[in-house]
């Protein structure tokens, strides 16, 4: 294929199919980002009147 062709074959960026590039990604995420205040607020923004009934979206 020539170089000035895009390849959509070809992998670009961080393979997070890799276990390892995965806990840095998840780690990164976790030291800025409050998930599970997260999740209270999505629920609530629902109006959902039984929360536990909700599925995983």
């Amino acid at each position: 294929m020539k170089d000035w062709f895009y390849n959509e074959f070809k992998h670009v960026g961080v393979d997070y199919s890799q276990k390892d590039n995965a806990h840095i990604y998840d780690e990164q995420m976790e030291s800025f980002r409050d998930y599970e205040n997260e999740a209270k607020i999505f629920v609530e923004k629902l109006g959902a009147v039984k929360p536990e009934k909700l599925i995983a979206i």
